[in-house]
């Protein structure tokens, strides 16, 4: 096990960015170069050709694992590198060039790492080994092993299996992330643990500050938006605690948290989801400024896969760039009004080919990627103002009085009062989801002048969409998960705003700057009682699950000496592993039925599961037992010694045979006196 000052840990963070260099950076240098796209010298070129190699190094492993092929990713590695070769002297220069950018914006650059380093605290504690076993603090004791055995998942197979169900596989999910990392750790053989929590998300945190920074000055920003822009991106949150100060005289930090700028590493879907959506943007605005139809290649292979690192991102882009082509297409239409149908379609498709065949093939390949894990994806319904109602309800920010209001007009049937009700409700919503960003709405003329009516038609028309979807509807697959929709808002508006303030700042001096310092300072709270409780659970060491040295030995022997095809199941009380896979995660060895947060998140077929997997553990019979594991495929029960562990009976080496103990962990199989079709997962 890695922990965080062992030499280990030292020595695969090196390898890591020695695989982000070959894997990420040398084919995305060389895509760009067989683009013929030369103009990307620099800090720009190093974060185009990063992200672009990430998303091949996605592409790659996607593609060769559904054909079978995985071995010819070592070949892909030989031929970028080969054919990068005649290049290398660029990278000598962008060394230079970015040396010099560091020399030039060296506060930007401070503000980015520390940005990084503030992002990192919420995830570095996890995954390590300490004095107790490994750790996993908050909601990486959960989501984290999740995604780390989605990743083990994935370095084994393509489709990858539900860890949690042996014959299952990950359907309606959103798994790129993982795929990425599992490639990585696959190729280089790194530890998903600290490849996972440490190594890839400061690297992420850090290459979104540089593209942040990048598109605001692409778009023609100022340093002054610039920094801005970034502030809001590491230090964004909501202002939710000004209203329940008010009213209770407390931070609200028990309110939902939708969206904060520290937290964005707890979601690392999202993380890489945004890094990529800015990056393509960038390259987007090239193609709008330059009508370079290689940049629109670009910008297609950039933003095609965000469907399948996170679902709304993907929705996000095919609806903008589709609402960009609209407007293209209708403006040129009103241009040669007076030509024929057929050749007012001739002239249209071919003054807009480069936008309508990236959009043909911005949909095409985000349909590849969607349809084979979302076939049973549920999908929306109507539902009215249910994440407004949440906030103003108990355990939120609980305003009893518009309650009493609204039961009071609806019996009235008061149209005009429950319309005034509802809307102070939004207000507050928006207002705790978005917080200071909420003033990214003024931004759209200030970037309008910018970067262009069309960047603004792109990325306005998505934000409004999703507000309307994040208001009215919910999913029936995960229900207030639609908060994603005000997630993938929040990103853009933290970008809007930045403008918004600049103008701000620049009226009537001082004032305006005044008002700009105190719009910062409304902004930050959030962010710091959020960072103040993750510190407070490191020093204090609380709120984590403990993986006990005790259960590693025990999930050592199930790795080395079982069966690789065996059916580990822990006991239905066994509370971390009954919501996320983690019996999976540290052997190798599928289960029956564990992990059952996700799976019923995603409407898996698991009733029937969960019925036999009570039933089983109901049995007070050592034969009876032994033959529901074998109906079951079950090799072997991995029992906890807690009350909430425990079976019916003792067991014997006739029927259930215990072939591994310790103080806290036993494990059980089949004994020797069963039906010949058992004797297979004897333990020799």
């Amino acid at each position: 096990m890695v922990t965080l000052l062992s030499f280990e840990f030292r020595l695969f963070a090196l390898v890591f960015l020695v695989a982000c260099f070959f894997s990420w950076y040398i084919p995305g240098r060389v895509a760009l170069r067989l683009l013929l796209i030369r103009d990307t010298d620099g800090i720009v070129g190093y974060l185009i050709s990063m992200v672009l190699g990430l998303v091949l190094w996605g592409m790659q492993g996607y593609v060769l694992g559904y054909l079978k092929l995985r071995f010819l990713t070592y070949i892909y590695l030989v031929l970028a590198t080969a054919l990068w070769i005649p290049y290398r002297s660029s990278f000598v220069l962008w060394f230079q060039n970015t040396f010099r950018w560091i020399k030039q914006h060296t506060t930007a650059f401070l503000l980015i790492v520390f940005g990084s380093i503030m992002q990192l605290i919420f995830v570095a504690g996890s995954g390590l080994t300490y004095d107790d076993g490994i750790r996993f603090y908050g909601i990486n004791g959960h989501d984290g092993i999740m995604h780390v055995a989605f990743i083990r998942s994935l370095m084994e197979s393509i489709p990858p299996v539900q860890p949690g169900a042996y014959d299952l596989f990950i359907t309606n999910y959103h798994y790129w992330s993982n795929l990425v990392l599992a490639e990585t750790a696959r190729i280089w053989h790194i530890p998903i643990l600290p490849l996972f929590f440490q190594y890839s998300p400061f690297v992420v945190a850090l290459l979104s500050g540089i593209a942040v920074y990048a598109l605001i000055v692409s778009w023609g920003g100022s340093n002054r938006v610039a920094m801005l822009a970034l502030f809001f991106f590491y230090f964004g949150g909501d202002v939710t605690y000004l209203i329940t100060l008010l009213m209770h005289r407390n931070w609200g930090s028990h309110v939902p948290l939708v969206d904060n700028g520290v937290t964005q590493l707890l979601n690392m879907p999202q993380a890489m989801a945004e890094l990529i959506l800015i990056t393509g943007l960038i390259s987007l605005h090239r193609f709008i400024k330059t009508n370079y139809t290689r940049w629109i290649v670009v910008t297609v292979l950039l933003l095609s896969v965000l469907i399948g690192f996170k679902v709304y991102y993907g929705i996000y882009v095919i609806f903008g760039f589709g609402f960009l082509v609209f407007v293209r297409l209708m403006m040129s239409c009103l241009s040669c009004s007076k030509e024929s149908v057929i050749r007012t379609l001739s002239i249209l498709i071919h003054k807009e080919q480069g936008m309508l065949y990236g959009f043909v093939l911005l949909v095409i390949i985000s349909l590849f990627i969607y349809i084979p894990v979302n076939s049973n994806a549920g999908g929306l319904f109507y539902a009215p103002l249910e994440w407004p109602k949440l906030f103003l309800g108990p355990g939120a920010i609980d305003w009893q009085d518009w309650w009493l209001r609204r039961q009071v007009y609806e019996a009235a049937s008061n149209i005009r009062n429950l319309f005034i009700l509802d809307a102070v409700a939004v207000g507050i919503a928006l207002l705790a989801i978005h917080g200071t960003r909420l003033i990214g709405f003024f931004g759209f003329f200030p970037v309008w002048r910018r970067a262009g009516w069309q960047i603004n038609a792109f990325l306005m028309s998505g934000v409004i969409l999703f507000h309307l979807l994040g208001l009215f509807t919910l999913q029936s697959s995960g229900g207030y998960v639609v908060y994603y929709f005000f997630v993938v808002a929040t990103g853009i508006l933290g970008i809007y705003v930045a403008f918004a303030l600049d103008s701000i700042a620049s009226f009537r001096p001082p004032i305006g700057r005044i008002l700009l310092v105190l719009l910062l300072i409304l902004t930050i709270p959030r962010a710091i009682i959020e960072t103040g409780v993750v510190i407070r659970q490191y020093i204090r060491e609380e709120q984590f699950n403990l993986i006990t040295k005790d259960a590693l030995d025990a999930f050592s022997f199930l790795k080395y000496h079982t069966p690789p095809g065996s059916i580990v199941q822990s006991h239905r009380g066994n509370e971390i592993d009954s919501r996320t896979p983690l019996v999976y995660l540290f052997t190798g060895r599928h289960g029956y039925l564990t992990g059952t947060l996700i799976l019923e998140v995603h409407h898996q077929p698991i009733e029937q599961r969960k019925k036999a997997l009570q039933q089983l553990f109901l049995n007070d019979d050592s034969l009876a037992f032994a033959r529901s594991m074998y109906e079951k495929n079950i090799s072997y029960i991995y029992l906890e010694k807690k009350p909430s562990s425990q079976i019916n009976f003792e067991p014997d080496r006739q029927h259930i045979l215990p072939v591994y103990e310790n103080d806290e962990v036993m494990i059980l199989t089949f004994g020797s006196v069963l039906p010949e079709c058992t004797q297979r997962y004897i333990v020799q």
